[in-house]
């Protein structure tokens, strides 16, 4: 790694999107901090693209990251809220001419123009004349499978007891049929896989709701997995680049959120009332935003119809910023041209 990060002219650094955190740990946190220290160490430009900062449960990592993003030749945030955590990190360090405020990258992520053939029921669920709503449902295995992930991120109820309830009240109150939409492949028995939680709380069900549910089969890859859900009628996610997948392709929206980032992304596109947030609100709560959304499908459809160009390109906009960046920094002092970028 270091004589890869030694021999290029710029290192682009994503941190996943939203892992320049504490949140999931120490060990990931160093995890992450390991490459932009590496690139700094070196002397190579580090320019940090589009992505969450914070929050820091330790001063220590608080300022750790400061210190990368003081070093950082470019930094940008994808939404409002996660800015001003920066500039707040900074104090009299932050640099608006460096320091940039921008949008997920996944926005600009295009969808397969063609989904592979589905199994049934799958398939005939979303034929031309579905006759029903076909919603979709993304479960957290990280927060599904951990029996101990309510304490550790501090939200007010179980998430497992949450997404039962939902699913639920949803088949209950609804006659719309349920995809279980996993994000996470991970493979079979990790504890974050997201297809593992969803077949758990598929063989939860009663054998009455059992036939208008279930699972997503694994996509090709992440074009494929936007354009099956640009096909829902709503969507309803916890891990983040899943509900981006949705807001970018137009597709109505919901989120639970189990950490600050999702609400400041779900705002790019207008959409933060449609986010349900663990850490504040009550079980009932965080079902009845759900629902509530649910309801608002056919409006909010409309309103992503606007919104959604104008964030993708936004989206396509920075990256050729960031990347015009790069160039004058080949001939910066202690960069080679003729390097790899």
């Amino acid at each position: 790694m270091i004589r890869c990060i030694r021999a290029s002219d710029a290192v682009l650094d994503l941190s996943g999107g939203d892992s320049f955190t504490d949140l999931y740990g120490r060990a990931r946190f160093q995890q992450v901090l390991l490459h932009k220290r590496i690139a700094l160490s070196q002397s190579r430009p580090l320019l940090l693209l589009p992505q969450t900062y914070g929050p820091f449960r330790s001063r220590t990592s608080a300022r750790a990251a400061r210190a990368v993003l003081v070093g950082a030749a470019e930094a940008w945030a994808r939404d409002r809220p996660s800015y001003e955590r920066m500039a707040e990190l900074l104090g009299p360090d932050f640099d608006p001419a460096r320091h940039r405020l921008g949008v997920d990258v996944a926005f600009a992520l295009p969808a397969a123009t063609t989904i592979p053939p589905l199994p049934t029921p799958l398939a005939s669920w979303l034929g031309p004349d579905r006759g029903r709503p076909v919603i979709g449902l993304n479960v957290s295995g990280l927060l599904f499978l951990d029996e101990a992930s309510q304490e550790r991120f501090g939200h007010r109820s179980s998430y497992r007891a949450v997404v039962a309830a939902l699913l639920r009240q949803l088949l209950e109150r609804t006659e719309a049929r349920v995809v279980l939409l996993p994000h996470v492949l991970a493979p079979p028995g990790h504890p974050q896989s997201d297809l593992e939680a969803s077949l758990a709380l598929l063989a939860g069900l009663d054998d009455g709701h059992r036939p208008r549910v279930c699972v997503a089969p694994r996509p090709a890859g992440a074009c494929e997995a936007k354009a099956l859900i640009s096909h829902l009628d709503w969507f309803c996610a916890t891990r983040m680049h899943a509900a981006i997948a949705a807001l970018s392709s137009g597709t109505p929206c919901s989120g639970i959120a189990y950490s600050v980032k999702t609400q400041g992304v779900f705002a790019t596109c207008g959409q933060e009332a449609h986010v349900a947030d663990l850490e504040t609100q009550p079980a009932d709560e965080v079902c009845a935003r759900v629902l509530w959304s649910f309801e608002r499908r056919d409006e909010v459809r409309h309103l992503l119809a606007e919104q959604a160009p104008l964030v993708r390109e936004a989206a396509a906009r920075q990256l050729g910023e960031a990347l015009a960046r790069v160039a004058p920094l080949r001939s910066a002092p202690g960069v080679a041209s003729g390097r790899q970028t």
